[in-house]
């Protein structure tokens, strides 16, 4: 069976993934539903017909494989502000030495990408996390040394 995301429906609740409370509020990963073919009979003979006929026709369903990864907008708010404080706190020496501080970097980027937190950043903090990813991306491709 296919695995598929279902654009076209809202989002199932789940369970938060932090406080375990009920929501849908900040989708992390969507649901992913098995997708399988089904025949239904639209039309048939009668009981008492001469030739019993039927008309049958394949209709696409869905069945819900994997829910939705979500948390509430009371757990997101408080791991934003942790994240803010973690990009005031670090921001700088981050910068003076990206190399030395790669993984906590890349780590730190790919948990705002997740939780999607770029959105409802200030300006500045949306430049910092860029700027961090500019830097992460030159030492990978080599084009920041070990010291300069």
């Amino acid at each position: 069976m296919a695995k598929v995301i279902r654009t076209d429906v809202a989002t199932p609740y789940s369970k938060c993934l932090k406080c375990g409370v009920g929501t849908r509020s900040h989708v992390l990963e969507p649901a992913q539903y098995d997708e399988y073919t089904e025949e239904v009979i639209t039309e048939e003979s009668d009981d008492f017909a001469k030739e019993q006929w039927e008309e049958v026709e394949t209709i696409t369903k869905y069945a819900l494989s994997d829910s939705a990864v979500v948390m509430c907008h009371k757990c997101w708010l408080k791991s934003k502000e942790v994240m803010c404080e973690t990009l005031d706190k670090f921001y700088d020496s981050w910068m003076k030495s990206p190399q030395k501080s790669l993984r906590r970097i890349m780590s730190f980027t790919s948990a705002v990408k997740y939780y999607n937190y770029e959105r409802s950043f200030s300006p500045s903090e949306s430049i910092k996390v860029a700027e961090l990813r500019k830097a992460a991306k030159m030492v990978v491709k080599g084009e920041i040394g070990e010291e300069e």
